[in-house]
């Protein structure tokens, strides 16, 4: 068995959740279950949460008796892991606070109005309802554990034998504070420093709709839009007893920025429609079409609204009369359009401050933020690093503000601050309690200068921090809360709602008002800044362990892509190898042209949240040809040497293609009834495989032959492919 240095991805630990007597992983290990199945039971989330409780204790984060709190998303429906998620907190002499079901940003929200040191979020996010995961947040400001503080958490783990704690009575207190976290959300929601919605705003005559995917803000972000002035607010996709992101949420559109009407509406002889099955798009057709005059007349607008199940990511959707069409507004449209609206309401506060963004962004997005008076950076995959340049934002302002101050006795404390902010900025070694130790200083110093002028400082200051974005959806802007004692505390969270109400305000200011006829407002949105090519092609159910730096799937793959990329561009272009201190692992291409500057970039990523593995290809529109069919030769060789075999969907997945390619072309209920024969694994595992195989992965497509009732499957060039492979 292979002991990883770290048993998180990007995000946590995700993974497909059983309980622990079942037979896939009976006589396991929790810790075994994990690393040779890459299940999550019950036995491992308790084991998990009492050793992260246990280190912090060890590290002098938490005392015992101290509050952690803990939520989740709706998918553990039996509440399996939620409890043990709570036994383990407890046993390690924590007191559990339970938030219950929440959205993930208001657990940290949460943290900073109580002062709690710890959290633990329960949510696979946007993964499939059949997975699950622990996500744990830290003081100060809900920060996310770094790769080095997820190794000494992951050897902790390797340390800490399960049948010992299992015998371990618990010692923490336990409280229920559902009810006090949504409102605490609510009121930071609703509060003009937070949202920057306007009384005059245009929400007044828009129609929203708004899918929660099943998740956490079902209920919840359809009331916050309510209140702040939307028309009309319809929810699909709002039920917390449904299965979370299955055709809907952010994931199901991931990749795509116009929907047209043969996307979703099925029609006999052409190919299956791909949202055949998402009601938020239909919502948005019918009732786009249904006000089509007045969109015109610019007397209403018809917008989505859409989120992932546990509320930390958010696209923007909008109907478009004139092609009768749905845009998407993704992670670098809505990031660009926040960004461009706060640096012309206040060019002052915000010229030269960060814009953030990370590697899977399209190269157009930071360089047009930079044209608006940005001071432009990017990062490795994942919020926590846009949560780091944020964080770093706001030690760097503190010392500004309290260097000039004679009246400060003691300096020692701003020259450990000092010390402290400098050994952070360098990625490689960040560390959640390095960051920690820096906030303890900020608080000596506030007592020191006292709570009005610590206020002064905040209400003041932009953090040097404007936005941080990622092109999945995840979206960072400052924000304010009062804590339980009154204090005014900064908070960075990535929160899905609040990009929503920001993103309306924004497109209200910039394009709403200024343009008198609807056209020039749909065009507006449709290219808030000039895009480039953004494509990335997933291969599905791969051994992550086989693809690292110096290993021979990545020597080879470096190889080819180098020939691959002579080839294609007739040697005109140079290849440059980088390094991402984030990402050790990622193997990064800069695609240089004669002229020194970089045209487009290739790079192989795992996933840090689902079993596959990603080719991302950014470059010019004019490139776009050319780089996707150097990106399908490099996924086509990868998929022949990653695919994990071992792993019971890529077996499920095989044997799919295998029965289609037998058949030619296959009626989906047939297909169903022949792979229940072959296979053991229940029916809602084969179901999610073959979704994926289709919708994510593009092995097969579906079909509406005419005169045929029913759809039926067949294969795609590139499954045809990978089976002559």
């Amino acid at each position: 068995m292979k002991f990883p240095e770290r048993l998180q991805g990007t995000d946590g630990i995700r993974g497909r959740t059983l309980k622990s007597s079942d037979p896939e992983v009976a006589g396991l290990t929790p810790l075994e279950a994990l690393l040779e199945k890459r299940i999550i039971t019950e036995e491992f989330v308790e084991l998990y949460t009492y050793c992260f409780v246990s280190l912090l204790i060890r590290m002098n984060t938490v005392r015992p008796g101290d509050e952690v709190l803990v939520g989740w998303d709706p998918r553990d429906k039996r509440g399996l892991i939620t409890k043990a998620s709570i036994k383990g907190i407890r046993k390690a002499g924590g007191f559990a606070t339970s938030l219950g079901i929440i959205p993930t940003p208001a657990l940290p929200l949460y943290m900073a109005y109580k002062g709690a040191k710890a959290g633990v979020m329960i949510t696979a996010s946007h993964n499939p309802a059949d997975q699950n995961g622990i996500k744990l947040f830290l003081y100060p400001m809900g920060l996310k554990l770094f790769p080095e503080d997820d190794k000494v958490l992951t050897q902790v783990v390797y340390k800490t034998d399960y049948d010992n704690v299992k015998s371990i009575k618990l010692s923490g207190g336990f409280r229920d504070e559902h009810g006090k976290v949504l409102k605490v959300f609510f009121d930071f929601m609703l509060d003009s420093r937070n949202s920057w919605i306007e009384k005059e705003n245009f929400i007044k005559d828009g129609i929203l709709i708004v899918d929660s995917a099943n998740g956490s803000f079902s209920g919840i972000a359809s009331q916050v839009f309510k209140r702040s002035g939307f028309k009309k607010v319809i929810d699909v996709n709002d039920d917390i007893k449904g299965e979370v992101n299955r055709n809907s949420g952010v994931s199901d559109i991931s990749g795509f920025t116009e929907i047209s009407p043969s996307m979703v509406f099925e029609k006999k002889g052409a190919p299956f429609p791909k949202f055949a099955e998402n009601s938020a798009l239909k919502k948005i057709f019918k009732i786009g079409r249904i006000y089509r005059e007045k969109i015109l007349k610019k007397e209403t607008f018809v917008s989505g609204a859409i989120f992932d199940a546990d509320g930390d990511r958010f696209f923007r959707l909008e109907y478009d009369p004139v092609r009768d069409e749905i845009l998407v507004l993704a992670g670098d449209e809505i990031a660009f359009v926040q960004g461009k609206f706060l640096i012309e309401k206040d060019a002052s506060k915000y010229k030269n401050s960060y814009y953030v963004n990370t590697i899977e962004s399209d190269l157009k997005a930071a360089l047009s933020a930079k044209e608006l008076g940005f001071r432009i950076t990017s990062t490795g995959v994942g919020d926590k690093w846009l949560l780091a340049n944020s964080i770093i934002g706001v030690l760097n302002s503190f010392l500004r503000f309290v260097s000039g101050k004679n009246d400060i006795k003691n300096r020692s404390e701003i020259r450990d601050l000092r010390n402290t902010v400098k050994r952070i900025q360098d990625l490689n070694s960040i560390s959640v309690f390095r960051l920690a130790n820096a906030f303890k200083n900020i608080d000596l110093i506030r007592e020191m200068i006292g709570e009005d002028e610590f206020t002064r400082w905040i209400e003041k200051s932009v953090f040097n921090f404007a936005v941080g974005s990622e092109e999945s959806g995840h979206n960072i802007t400052g924000g304010l809360i009062r804590d339980k004692k009154r204090s005014l505390q900064p908070v960075f969270i990535g929160n899905g709602l609040k990009s929503a109400l920001n993103s309306f305000a924004s497109t209200c200011s910039l394009y709403w008002h200024r343009n008198r006829h609807f056209k020039g407002y749909i065009e507006s949105l449709r290219s808030p800044f000039i895009a480039g090519m953004k494509k990335t092609i997933y291969i599905y159910y791969t051994d992550k362990g086989r693809f690292f730096d110096g290993s021979e799937s990545w020597k080879a793959v470096k190889s080819l892509t180098k020939k691959l990329v002579r080839f294609y561009f007739k040697n005109k272009i140079k290849l440059k190898t980088e390094i991402k201190k984030e990402e050790p692992d990622l193997l990064y291409f800069s695609l240089i042209d004669s002229r020194r500057k970089v045209r487009g970039v290739i790079f192989i990523r795992n996933s840090g949240t689902e079993d596959k593995t990603g080719v991302d290809l950014r470059g010019k529109k004019e490139d776009a040809e050319v780089l996707s069919e150097i990106g399908e030769e490099i996924t086509g060789f990868l998929r022949k040497v990653l695919k994990d075999y071992e792993n019971s969907y890529a077996k499920i997945q095989k044997l799919i293609v295998e029965t289609i390619n037998k058949h030619g072309r296959i009626e989906k209920g047939s297909l169903i009834k022949l792979l229940d024969e072959e296979k053991t694994e229940p029916s809602d595992l084969i179901t999610r495989v073959l979704m994926e195989t289709e919708k994510r992965e593009g092995l097969i497509k579906r079909v509406l032959a005419k005169g045929v009732k029913k759809d039926s499957y067949c294969l795609t060039n590139r499954g045809r492919k990978w089976l002559e492979g």
